[in-house]
């Protein structure tokens, strides 16, 4: 993870809201400090920014391993996929669209 000026001491990851409360207890359960950023969310995003001090990272990603909770640790949080989802979707569409109408003038040839 390359750091943002204003975090180069610390690690930073977004945990999705269904794993938020068990992610919490497993860093409570092993000592490890973090901070939960409720205030610079994206907008539409399912996801919480959870801060940890560097030295931390190793044992915050072997917490994630061991207990499979999926992270992400950029800016490009997973809400951006939804939205490419949603032009892809369109284009399949647009297509079966243009191929039904091309078959129906087809038809008439």
């Amino acid at each position: 993870m390359k750091p943002a000026i204003f975090d180069d001491n610390l690690y930073r990851i977004h945990i999705p809201y269904r794993n938020y409360l068990e992610f919490e207890n497993k860093l409570l359960h092993e000592d490890i400090e973090y901070w939960v950023d409720f205030e610079m969310k994206y907008p539409g995003s399912d996801t919480l920014r959870f801060y940890f001090k560097k030295n931390d990272a190793p044992a915050v990603d072997t917490l994630l391993k061991k207990h499979s909770i999926h992270a992400t640790d950029n800016f490009k949080a997973p809400f951006d996929y939804r939205q490419d989802q949603k032009f892809f979707l369109l284009y399949i569409v647009s297509f079966i669209i243009l191929l039904i109408a091309g078959l129906f003038i087809l038809s008439f040839l």
